[in-house]
């Protein structure tokens, strides 16, 4: 495992990320009317409307099974290719937050060269843009009930930190052998 104690942080705080996206990241609205209460799980959102609360991977799934689905369409002939390129589009946030936890896994496992480290630090300011975007799209009054998205967001900080040091680190390094 590369990097001796910052390797183990990495690791930490990848454990960390399983259990944002179990966690709650966002609600689907559901119609009950203002007389009848929310039964917890479910949350008041406003009005008529209670929210039962997602969870990051339940979001990853309805994105990919769309994207999945728009293919088998579009490879049939049922599904246009501008619908096809809108789940596309649709799918993109969703790849952008998986895609450091390949790339950190990647330098986790193997000795990560300056490259490598650049792009997961890229990797993981991208996700932290997308899941702040999707954090802040919910509910104002019921941050606290979407804690899943905000750990999530805490920990992608904590990995562009992390990479910030690293490369910081590396290029200290290289400075002195040369």
């Amino acid at each position: 495992m590369g990097s001796g104690p910052r390797g183990y942080l990495r690791v930490i705080l990848l454990a960390l990320l399983s259990l944002a996206l179990i966690g709650p990241w966002m609600f689907d609205r559901i119609n009950v009317p203002a007389e009848y209460t929310c039964h917890p799980p479910n949350v008041r959102l406003y009005g008529d409307f209670c929210g039962v609360p997602l969870s990051g991977i339940q979001l990853l799934y309805f994105i990919f099974s769309g994207l999945i689905f728009a293919s088998k369409g579009f490879a049939s002939g049922s599904v246009g290719f501008t619908e096809w390129l809108r789940q596309i589009a649709f799918s993109f946030p969703g790849f952008l937050l998986l895609l450091p936890i390949f790339s950190t896994l990647n330098i986790i496992l193997r000795r990560a060269q300056r490259l490598q480290q650049i792009f997961n630090l890229a990797a993981w300011v991208m996700a932290l843009g997308i899941g702040t975007l999707i954090g802040l799209s919910g509910y104002p009054r019921l941050f606290w009930a979407l804690w899943g998205v905000w750990l999530y967001i805490g920990l992608a900080a904590g990995q562009v930190i992390l990479g910030i040091v690293d490369l910081s680190l590396k290029g200290r390094n290289m400075m002195r052998i040369a």
